[in-house]
């Protein structure tokens, strides 16, 4: 009986979570859930990423804004502009059959990387897909546009990820990231 209570619980705590406004921690500091900025690379049903081109990093792409509250935040040519502040991200980049890549969160307007993201190997001989990842807090003193960027060897067609052909939109790349303060 006790097993039915914590499930019923369960089901009843996660429906509390459908909701906006600021979340207060065990510290008292707050989050307010609403500075959230979530971004996909989109493509039709059926079609892949794309081609990975091998010998340096290239800028991941985001072409839809899944939502967006983050005051002054906005997306244009795959780059995301942020205001000042305090942030915490979580970025994913598959690659397929690319061997050897690496995942970073740039900076494009300072030309400098802003966090380190994992090493993966998508073994080129089976056809592997790896999901590299950013994930990390970072500090903009001022207006910055960012980019999820990945290296790896050249892949083509689906190189950035395969499509799954089941009549829904493909997702690729995908970044979210949440303005703290």
């Amino acid at each position: 009986m006790a097993i039915d209570k914590i499930q019923a619980e369960s089901i009843n705590l996660a429906d509390t979570f459908a909701f906006t406004g600021t979340v207060s921690g065990a510290s008292g500091s707050a989050l307010n859930i609403d500075n959230y900025f979530h971004a996909q690379d989109q493509k039709s049903s059926n079609t892949d990423g794309g081609t990975l081109s091998g010998g340096s990093f290239i800028t991941r792409v985001f072409n839809t804004v899944v939502t967006n509250s983050i005051s002054g935040a906005s997306l244009s040519s795959n780059q995301i502009t942020l205001p000042s502040g305090t942030y915490y991200v979580w970025g994913k980049a598959p690659t397929i059959g690319t061997a050897r890549t690496k995942t970073i969160l740039y900076n494009a307007t300072d030309s400098s990387t802003i966090l380190l993201g994992t090493s993966d190997d998508a073994n080129g001989n089976y056809g592997v897909e790896v999901q590299g990842t950013v994930v990390g807090k970072f500090v903009l003193g001022a207006e910055k546009a960012i980019e999820l960027r990945q290296q790896g060897v050249t892949k083509s067609g689906n190189g950035l990820g395969e499509g799954t052909g089941y009549s829904v939109v493909e997702v690729f790349a995908e970044i979210q990231i949440w303005k703290v303060a």
